[in-house]
């Protein structure tokens, strides 16, 4: 069956949680607070398919990596995602520039008239699916100083059978680590570590089941 095919009845319902306009205006942003946090609640079984957001920050200051992403799958205690919501979108400097892969992709605001680039006001896009058994909740925690306008939106598909969700659940975490200071030699250029000692472990796994998908790395020297 061809993907597009719109005469045939899907096995899934579509569902949407998202920061619509309660009232029914047209104003589908909230104004998160220094502090505070949206939520979207996903009940029943499905998949995560597509999440948007756009965000404009009003101080200078703020930036993506002031934004805590967190989602927990399944009612488990510990969050399977809780990263800085920048470095989850691989915008490992913190502000929205001009991003695109197969997984997501983001770009700042631009002024048509004057083709000015504002960092601290765009959108982004995220497409891995991220699939839950019995119910999923995705949190942005506004950890900055000021004011954050937030509108988003978690596109999913509702399954009748938790049966046919995937066994894999999608888990993305934040490390931060200076191992040690680099050597240099008389010039000032960086030396090679050639022995692996104090080597920054980026993951191990053990007897572990599922797909690696990616490592986002900003490396300072």
């Amino acid at each position: 069956m061809h993907h597009l095919d719109i005469t045939r009845p899907l096995p899934y319902m579509r569902s949407r949680a998202s920061t619509y306009a309660r009232d029914g205006s047209d104003y589908d942003t909230v104004q998160l607070n220094a502090g505070e946090t949206w939520s979207a609640i996903l009940e029943g079984a499905g998949e995560v398919r597509h999440i948007w957001f756009s965000m404009k920050f009003e101080e200078q200051t703020a930036s993506l990596s002031n934004i805590q992403f967190l989602a927990w799958f399944d009612d488990t205690a510990i969050p399977q995602i809780n990263t800085p919501l920048g470095d989850f979108i691989g915008l490992g400097h913190n502000q929205f520039n001009f991003v695109r892969s197969a997984a997501f992709d983001s770009a700042p605001l631009t002024d048509l008239r004057s083709g000015t680039i504002n960092p601290l006001h765009g959108s982004a896009n995220f497409w891995l699916p991220m699939p839950f058994a019995s119910g999923a909740r995705f949190e942005l925690r506004n950890l900055t100083g000021g004011p954050v306008e937030l509108a988003a939106y978690f596109d999913s598909i509702r399954l009748p059978n938790p049966a046919d969700v995937s066994p894999y659940r999608f888990h993305a975490t934040y490390r931060e680590r200076a191992p040690r200071e680099a050597e240099r030699d008389e010039r000032g250029d960086v030396l090679l570590n050639t022995t692996g000692e104090d080597n920054y472990t980026l993951l191990d796994l053990q007897n572990a089941e599922g797909n690696f998908v990616e490592v986002s790395a900003v490396h300072v020297i």
